[in-house]
């Protein structure tokens, strides 16, 4: 059985964010949702702005190598799950 906490973000794993919602998004083409496994990943720049703003969210492994993540946004004083990502 395989362990996670979660941890805040750091700005600098933005690339390796960015690899796990590519791997995660290539799920849809095998269900019928080609197109939604083409797009580019959320871009570094946001990843780091979240993770700045303490709103990015990471499950994290026993190394703390991040395997999923969440981006989140606050509206209204109400905090909102904008994307969540999990390697596969």
């Amino acid at each position: 059985m395989s362990i996670y906490t979660i941890r805040p973000g750091r700005s600098d794993e933005a690339e390796h964010l960015r690899a796990i919602e590519w791997a995660a998004q290539q799920a849809f083409a095998g269900v019928g949702y080609p197109e939604l496994a083409t797009g580019e990943p959320v871009a570094a720049a946001i990843l780091q702005e979240a993770a700045a703003a303490g709103l990015l969210p990471v499950a994290a492994d026993a190394r703390d190598e991040a395997a999923g993540f969440a981006i989140c946004e606050e509206i209204d004083g109400c905090l909102y799950v904008r994307e969540l990502d999990v390697h596969p």
